[in-house]
């Protein structure tokens, strides 16, 4: 008896400094600066590689409770990215600056600077802007980042990432429908862009970055969409190591076509194919959640 009590108060403190210890870890994976009304206006966090620290700014002071929000989903994100997707080509930045904005305006994530608004009420681009500065965008041999490689890819994989890990969220482009779903709503009232036009070199700048400001943003919004559900299709038929060796290819109709052995045209057949045959036309509450009816 004395032997089985030894060893369950022995097994008790060990499962409590296991516990113990964790929570120091947890403890020291963050540091904060206060004002002096208690708002967070910096926090370090790092990564769970060891290796890589956030310092997210909030020098707007915006409520602690979207300070942690943030947080809560740029840890998720790097977690999955990190582990699941890593961009081989590619190696991001020890530090990397987050700085948030609670007003409307246009989120980005170039190589170690994520810039995030919309943060009041939660409807921010957190996985979005993440997936850019960790897997990169551009010239990566001349450890540039720029759009020189075009915009399939990377806005695809970002657009993808951020409906699988918050797929509620009422954000651009998707405004928490269905990447899918809005697609199946494009092929049938005949809007789709061919995804030949999306990956040229000659036009990819019409749709993703276009000077006229009376078609951009419904151009830009179908782009996204398009991008982001051909990219869920070919992750999820033939596996993302397979996307991961087109991702930012500098000749993307040409890698395409050796690592899928199809060409564009077929691929994107294959994909409203099955689009049609797995989702069916919105109904009138999601119509009226359409960015662009």
């Amino acid at each position: 008896m004395k032997s089985n009590t030894v060893k369950v108060l022995f097994l008790i403190l060990f499962v409590l400094c296991i516990v113990g210890c964790r929570q120091g870890m947890e403890a020291n994976t963050k540091k904060d600066k206060l004002n002096n009304d208690g708002i967070i206006v910096r926090r370090e966090i790092m990564m769970s590689d060891g290796a890589t620290k956030l310092i997210i700014n909030n020098q707007n002071g915006l409520d602690n409770t979207y300070v942690e929000d943030v947080s809560s989903d740029l840890k998720e994100a790097f977690k999955e990215i990190s582990s699941n997707y890593k961009n081989k080509n590619y190696e991001w930045e020890d530090t990397i600056t987050v700085n948030l904005n609670g007003s409307d305006g246009v989120s980005t994530g170039m190589k170690n600077t994520i810039t995030l608004y919309n943060v009041v009420g939660g409807n921010h681009l957190a996985y979005h802007e993440l997936t850019h500065t960790l897997l990169g965008f551009g010239n990566l041999e001349a450890n540039e980042f720029n759009t020189s490689n075009g915009y399939f890819t990377q806005e695809g994989i970002a657009v993808y990432l951020q409906e699988r890990l918050d797929p509620k969220k009422k954000i651009f482009p998707t405004n928490s429908l269905k990447l899918d779903t809005i697609i199946r709503y494009l092929y049938d009232n005949k809007r789709l862009i061919p995804i030949e036009e999306l990956i040229s070199i000659e036009h990819r700048d019409e749709y993703y970055n276009s000077n006229d400001q009376n078609l951009a943003n419904e151009l830009l919004w179908k782009s996204y969409v398009q991008s982001g559900s051909f990219v869920k299709y070919l992750i999820d038929q033939y596996g993302k190591d397979n996307f991961l060796k087109i991702y930012n290819s500098s000749n993307l109709e040409k890698d395409i076509k050796l690592i899928y052995k199809k060409d564009i045209k077929e691929l994107e057949k294959d994909w409203l194919h099955n689009i049609k045959s797995n989702n069916k036309p919105l109904n009138m509450d999601e119509k009226f959640r359409i960015l662009f009816p």
